[in-house]
């Protein structure tokens, strides 16, 4: 059952979206003894503040059992529609009555109505769309930054600058940060290699440098996000700052 793999964290996500695409990668660390049956769909929405009732664009179904990552690539088009993977009967018309059940009961965030495109003609046919691949292993998934402000870091700071300390929860070295991509006053940065300069050796517990020009108060937690190796870490956390 989908719910024994979620509460024991043998299945886990973690999500990515651009302008273009909104992304669900699902993490199987494990076998499972039975698979999970899911099924990607893209409903149309009616538009003009509508999201109800939605009809059925578009769908995929994904067989989930041997270890390794899934990842589900929804396109955002000019039309207004709702991304999710779900399980059980995908009808063809819903309202929130008989919407089918995501796949994590209760994380919203795997769902993105989307309401279409900024630059698209009023009689545009382009719709949204949905595609999954499946690989062994994923590169470089993705947390995002959980918030963009923490008090003093203490004595351990690195010299010669202004850093932000950062931490993948649960800091226990099962994880490592492999990137760090930050949105700073609206520009975006990715710290990779010995821009990451751990904290006494531990690769999920991290300082990275404050960019010339820039100030520890220009860091956005919307927009940033870490790559990183291993365990599906709980958070990624701000968790002090080097003035």
């Amino acid at each position: 059952m989908p719910s024994e793999a979620i509460i024991t964290r043998t299945l886990s996500y973690s999500l990515h979206q651009d302008p273009n695409t909104f992304t669900i990668a699902l993490h199987l660390s494990e076998r499972l003894c039975a698979p999970i049956e899911a099924t990607a769909v893209v409903y149309v929405m009616p538009g003009e503040g509508l999201a109800w009732p939605q009809t059925l664009a578009g769908s995929r179904p994904l067989t989930l059992q041997e270890p390794g990552s899934t990842v589900v690539h929804f396109t955002k088009g000019c039309d207004p529609a709702q991304f999710e993977v779900v399980t059980g009967e995908v009808p063809p018309i819903i309202q929130p009555t008989n919407a089918p059940a995501l796949l994590f009961p209760g994380n919203v965030d795997t769902a993105l109505q989307w309401w279409g495109g900024n630059d698209c003609p009023p009689t545009s046919t382009s719709t949204s769309s949905t595609s999954t691949t499946t690989t062994t292993t994923i590169p470089d998934p993705d947390v995002p930054l959980h918030n963009d402000t923490a008090g003093p870091q203490g004595d351990d700071c690195p010299t010669g600058g202004q850093y932000w300390h950062f931490v993948l929860v649960p800091n226990n070295n099962k994880t490592s940060f492999t990137s760090v991509t930050l949105v700073l006053a609206g520009d975006v940065f990715t710290f990779t290699g010995d821009d990451l300069i751990t904290n006494a050796g531990q690769t999920d517990n991290i300082f990275v440098q404050v960019p010339d020009g820039y100030s520890l108060s220009d860091l956005e937690a919307e927009g940033s996000y870490a790559n990183y190796s291993g365990q599906t870490p709980i958070s990624f956390n701000l968790s002090g700052v080097c003035a």
